[in-house]
């Protein structure tokens, strides 16, 4: 039984098809403003990155009919569709550059995008594309039943798009992007060119023309075969160049993964690699909790050269950042696969108890104000392994809190050779009254009925230190628990007594219905001067202003020398 393949397409449809070949290769002007549109449109879709708007240019575009014009033409011998498709292709693809070149002149300050790059390496897989699209479109055209699926064949062809990446790469100076694109074009013309004219010849459209022989399709077709096998050749070259370029680079992306398992929270974004004069030049972009040394680069770059068995030289640039979960910092190398996964490798021992030392001082000092975890490392000396926290805050965790919170991580890990070292770096709380103090920071929230009557409590005690020998620096005072808590701070150049105190805890006693609890610290920083003595704070302020003066001054200088 013969299948419909076996026979040739009918008088009537070979009739339609010539009349629609020969309409859509006719050069005249709206062939051309299609062109001009459709150009357009490719570029803007260029631009901006966008695929659906470079979808619609392939669709708009005409370029592909006078391609079909050629092929019909070579196989029926018919100079008169020839001269019209060539010169109709030949215009076409000279507008299509132009007005691509214009758009770009027209909006300086384009930006390159993934879309224009992809067009100026192309390789063997463009032209497979190209074969079956070419394929596709001339049996479309030739099967009446399937000749609405013309214009998805038109997006797979993709012929105006490479042609306005030309004029975009031509007006940003980038010759060889250029190149590319135009041999990418070229690629799609011999593809669909060759395949359609073996579909034309196939299904008997050149009929009523005499036979011709082989020589004379030879002839006609030759230069066309031999350019198509010099650009199946050089693309060629370009897919292995593109399977060695992603061995090498899945290559740097395994070894990464491995040497930076240890290091928790780590994103590898990106990593890009250029091979010149036998040395591979790689350039990654991390995410990660903490710098990356020169050390740690310099153990990677050993590492790549012998798995690449290159000389590499590496470049990292690490950007800050921390992950959190419940559990502490997240402890994998995190790099995104198609399946929606994350890639990494089974993680250590030191990345377990890293975390886990993370999660425990974290969780403790959530409830102690004015503490927090900065950064944690685990760093080997004299073969013990010590857990090194940096910590921020007003005060200093004793002795005690330190071998408590050592011998949690230790039965956390499983590990008792852990030593917990603390670096604590000193912060200073202040409000508006000056330096405040961490064990009165959970002390805020005073009732509103009671803020006259603190008020008035600080103005007595600011009262009765005008004329002491003591300085005042500072009253702090909170309500709690239904009683004021006062903390004055003084600055004295002899002792305060007891009775001083006690005189002082009546004075304002007296004029409030709710208890005292009265703190007195006493400072002694005293500043002599002319006009008397002075604490050392305001010392400070009076000195502010030459500070400030001088601060400005610099800073005038440098901007000068700078412009």
């Amino acid at each position: 039984m013969k299948t419909e393949w076996d026979y040739k397409i009918s008088d009537d449809r070979a009739l339609t098809v010539y009349n629609e070949i020969v309409k859509g290769s006719e050069p005249e002007l709206r062939f051309y403003i299609l062109v001009a549109v459709s150009t357009a449109i490719a570029s803007f879709g260029l631009i901006q990155n966008s695929s659906a708007v470079v979808i619609g240019a392939m669709l708009v575009a005409p370029l592909m009919t006078p391609i079909f014009g050629i092929a019909l033409s070579l196989i029926r011998g018919d100079t008169k569709l020839f001269g019209k498709a060539v010169k109709a292709e030949s215009i076409g693809i000279v507008v299509a550059v132009f007005f691509a070149f214009f758009l770009c002149f027209l909006l300086p300050g384009i930006e390159v995008t993934d879309e224009m790059l992809s067009r100026t390496r192309p390789n063997l897989i463009d032209l497979l594309v190209a074969v079956f699209a070419g394929f596709a479109g001339a049996y479309a055209l030739i099967d009446e039943k399937i000749s609405p699926a013309l214009p998805g064949v038109a997006v797979a062809t993709a012929i105006v798009p490479p042609l306005a990446n030309v004029g975009l790469c031509i007006s940003m100076g980038a010759y060889q992007g250029a190149l590319g694109s135009f041999l990418l074009f070229f690629a799609n013309f011999l593809s669909i060119l060759l395949i359609s004219s073996a579909l034309f010849l196939y299904a008997g459209m050149s009929r009523d023309f005499p036979t011709i022989s082989t020589k004379t399709y030879l002839r006609r077709f030759g230069l066309a075969c031999l350019s198509f096998l010099v650009i199946t050749a050089f693309l060629s070259r370009a897919l292995y160049e593109i399977v060695v370029d992603r061995r090498i680079t899945n290559d740097i992306k395994t070894v990464l993964v491995d040497e930076l398992a240890n290091l928790p929270a780590t994103d590898i974004r990106q990593v890009l690699h250029h091979t010149e004069n036998g040395k591979i030049y790689v350039m990654t972009h991390l995410y990660s909790p903490s710098d990356i040394m020169p050390a740690r680069v310099r153990r990677i770059q050993n590492s790549l050269q012998s798995k690449l068995n290159n000389p590499v030289e590496l470049f990292i640039r690490s950007t800050l950042s921390k992950d959190v979960s419940a559990e502490g910092l997240f402890n994998f190398v995190k790099m995104e696969s198609l399946d929606g996964f994350y890639l990494s490798r089974k993680n250590n021992q030191r990345v377990v108890t890293l975390r886990l030392a993370e999660q425990i001082i974290r969780e403790y000092l959530q409830a102690t104000v004015g503490l927090y975890l900065e950064e944690m490392n685990l760093v080997d000396l004299s073969g013990k392994s010590y857990l090194l926290a940096t910590v921020f805050g007003a005060r200093q965790l004793t002795g005690s809190e330190i071998r408590s919170l050592e011998q949690k991580i230790r039965e956390k890990s499983d590990d008792g050779s852990i030593h917990l070292v603390l670096r604590h770096v000193k912060v200073d709380l202040y409000d508006k009254s000056g330096l405040g103090y961490l064990e009165l920071a959970d002390l805020e929230g005073i009732e509103e009925t009671h803020d006259a009557k603190q008020y008035e409590i600080e103005k007595e005690i600011e009262n009765i230190f005008s004329s002491s020998d003591h300085l005042l620096q500072n009253v702090i005072t909170r309500f709690r628990q239904g009683s004021y808590l006062v903390l004055v701070e003084l600055v004295v150049r002899q002792d305060f007594t007891e009775v001083e105190f006690a005189r002082l805890r009546e004075s304002i006693s007296s004029s409030s219905e709710a208890p005292i609890e009265l703190y007195v610290r006493l400072i002694k920083d005293v500043v002599i001067a002319e006009q008397g003595p002075m604490s050392f704070n305001t010392f400070r302020q009076k000195l502010q202003p030459y500070v400030d003066e001088q601060l400005e001054k610099q800073m005038e200088n440098i901007v000068q020398e700078s412009l």
